[in-house]
């Protein structure tokens, strides 16, 4: 199980985004040296302008747990304390944790780019969802994907599920997309009646991992 800690940022201006990626590049470095699993993600299409993730990946709720009462280490402090200024305003702050069943190996996923959906459960229909996403995934394994399938625990919205494939690159998103597109099994429980008031996809996004 991985519990995951998404900072999200957003330069006030364009002009911003260098300096905001270098800033959150810096952080990423700083809780590595703490031992945290941490991850810079920036939007490549799909939703805001020079968005970016900054994350933390926990195994379980009481390392999680033991890194909320710790606060923020002191030498991250100093880090951030340090940072130059960049017009950077925060979007959100979401925790999300795998769906039971569904996990899969945090070391075994490609960090080249991240194709995700984000999709909204209807209310009452969360058992449902759940088993659309799961044959989601076993569809795109089955056909080479590296899904995390997570939802949200602490978040401004709540009742998200985020469908997630982790890939190498671009260019190897492109040719799984292709493959999906002429897969008659997800073109059939693509179009699957019984999507209709059970959830809706909001959104899809592609982030690049940074080095």
């Amino acid at each position: 199980m991985t519990i995951l800690v998404i900072y999200g940022a957003v330069p006030a201006t364009a002009l911003g985004a260098p300096q905001l990626r270098e800033n959150l590049l810096t952080l990423r470095n700083a809780w590595r040296d703490v031992g945290r699993t941490s991850n810079l993600a920036e939007l490549v299409s799909g939703g805001t302008p020079f968005s970016m993730g900054l994350t933390q990946e926990f195994t379980d709720w009481e390392s999680w747990a033991a890194a909320q009462d710790e606060g923020m280490p002191e030498s991250v402090m100093e880090v951030s304390a340090n940072l130059p200024a960049s017009g950077a305003i925060g979007l959100n702050m979401t925790t999300m944790v795998e769906l039971p069943g569904l996990e899969v190996d945090s070391n075994s996923l490609p960090r080249g780019i991240m194709m995700t959906s984000r999709i909204k459960i209807h209310q009452g229909q969360a058992t449902a969802a759940y088993n659309m996403v799961a044959k989601s995934k076993e569809i795109f394994t089955r056909l080479g994907g590296n899904v995390r399938v997570v939802t949200a625990v602490h978040a401004a919205e709540m009742g998200i599920i985020g469908f997630s494939n982790y890939l190498s690159s671009a260019k190897e998103g492109v040719e799984f997309t292709n493959k999906l597109m002429a897969d008659p099994e997800w073109l059939m429980h693509w179009n699957d009646p019984a999507r209709i008031g059970t959830s809706e996809v909001l959104a899809q996004t592609m982030y690049r991992f940074a080095d």
